[in-house]
């Protein structure tokens, strides 16, 4: 029994000594392979790696104005409101995550011009994106469509609440920059066609309620007359000076409604006119100075250990072929033989 493991722990030791001494043999020829795979990956990597450029601005996004004052409270019982923050609808910052993934900032984006090093000229974005300097083979339409499915993938955004971050990212510094300005851009464009179209709207609806309110106002104000000409004496009684009470408290509620209508048309006036930015920036589209995306080491890594297991497997198969003895030749022989033999037989089963 003492023998049998003593021919175990040699033979165990015999094999690490023969792993050392074929690595030791080969070991030029596995330095040579693991180096060759080290530069074959970094060319490989070079060759196919494209540089990205991030330009970065910072926006801001207004909270919801909570204060309100008597007068926009009483507007509000007439489904509108004073407030520029208060209302959250399409025209908010808040939205510009979603605003550029549409097509219709798509379509606008697409046709503004940049100039690019790869074209050495200024051309549309569609044209960039597509078609270069050559003649388009499809319509617009079908190009907008299959190129703005591109500009969700340049465009990010990152909320870190009161702001809202802007990331823009092409192949070149100059070209990220300018498509970041023409965002921001395109962004306040819209948001003032979006303001513009609620405000019509807005002051559509007050001068159809100031019409109403007029109209009511002189009602009541008819009434109260023609009753005061009728009761020349009210004073003397409480009854009839209830009723000029309540009338005439009626006639102010509405003169109050009116005023209020009349107030918010001016507001409303001076929005429609407005020409201050929408779009907030804090800090405006900076140009990069280093791309955004290096090479990862762990891709050099990678390559060298799949080089070196390669050498290893490789000279251990050419040892074992070097110094096989004729007993190992003829298993591996017979070994062929009945692997044939097997596929064939499988062979004729499949087409029985």
């Amino acid at each position: 029994m003492s023998n049998k493991s003593n021919i175990d722990q040699y033979s165990n030791k015999s094999s690490l000594a023969d792993i050392i001494l074929i690595i030791a043999k080969y070991l030029k020829y596995i330095l040579l392979i693991t180096i060759l795979a080290v530069i074959i990956t970094i060319i490989y990597v070079r060759y196919d790696f494209k540089p990205e450029y991030t330009s970065s601005s910072v926006l801001f996004i207004p909270t919801e104005n909570s204060s309100s004052s008597a007068v926009s409270g009483f507007a509000r019982q007439f489904g509108f409101n004073t407030s520029a923050n208060a209302n959250f609808d399409i025209s908010s910052s808040a939205l510009y995550p979603e605003i550029v993934t549409s097509r219709t900032f798509a379509a606008k984006l697409l046709q503004k011009e940049f100039y690019t090093e790869k074209y050495e000229q200024k051309l549309p974005l569609i044209a960039i994106f597509s078609y270069g300097t050559n003649t388009p083979s499809v319509g617009m339409d079908t190009l907008i469509i299959r190129t703005s499915a591109r500009i969700p993938s340049m465009i990010k955004f990152d909320k870190e609440l009161p702001f809202l971050i802007l990331n823009v990212t092409t192949e070149e510094a100059l070209f990220s920059k300018e498509l970041a300005d023409a965002v921001l851009e395109e962004l306040d464009k819209l948001q003032r066609e979006f303001k513009s179209q609620k405000v019509i709207e807005k002051k559509g609806y007050i001068e159809q309620q100031i019409d109403i309110a007029q109209n009511e106002l002189k009602r009541l104000e008819e009434k109260l007359k023609d009753f005061r000409e009728a009761n020349r004496r009210i004073e003397t009684s409480p009854s009839l000076m209830l009723i000029h009470d309540r009338m005439q408290r009626d006639m102010e509620i509405q003169q109050g409604i009116f005023l209020t209508l009349k107030q918010q048309l001016e507001l409303t006036k001076i929005e429609e006119v407005q020409k201050s930015s929408f779009v907030q920036v804090l800090d405006s589209p900076s140009l990069p100075l280093r791309i955004s995306n290096p090479p990862k080491l762990s891709s050099y890594i990678l390559g060298g250990f799949a080089g070196l297991f390669l050498a290893l497997f490789t000279v251990f198969v050419i040892e074992y072929f070097s110094t096989r003895n004729a007993d190992e030749a003829e298993k591996l022989k017979s070994a062929k033989h009945f692997l044939t033999k097997d596929l064939i037989r499988i062979s004729n089963i499949n087409r029985k």
